[in-house]
């Protein structure tokens, strides 16, 4: 990173699988954790240094992952839009979002260490 904070946020439900990836990503991004969509959408409307929104698929509310990148997309176009799961329930969704530029990467659970972080490096450089 070049000492510019840049932040992430990382949303999911999973109190384990937040921290995983803020642990993964604190090194080189200031990470900000959501455990559902509104929140995630409320601290993406205050960080003007937001970089990248890395969701889980199943959030567990009244949206999921790819309706929540769907509005970041809508609202901060340049930011980067990165969907994980597990699940392949949703294939067809996820594919399509995949396809319209909605979801930028999809990121597969478990990840090894330091995936997550280049992945994202990648996508912001």
């Amino acid at each position: 990173m070049d000492g510019t904070a840049q932040s992430v946020i990382v949303v999911d439900g999973d109190d384990l699988l937040r921290k995983a990836m803020k642990v993964e990503l604190q090194g080189s991004f200031r990470t900000l954790a959501a455990v559902d969509a509104a929140a995630a959408l409320l601290l993406a409307n205050h960080a003007d240094d937001l970089v990248a929104v890395v969701s889980d698929f199943d959030l567990g509310d009244t949206a999921n992952g790819v309706e929540l990148l769907a509005q970041i997309r809508s609202h901060r176009p340049e930011v980067a839009r990165v969907l994980v799961t597990t699940s392949s329930s949703a294939t067809k969704l996820i594919g399509s979002a995949l396809s319209d530029g909605t979801v930028q990467a999809l990121f597969l659970k478990p990840w090894g260490d330091g995936d997550l972080c280049r992945l994202i490096e990648a996508l912001v450089s």
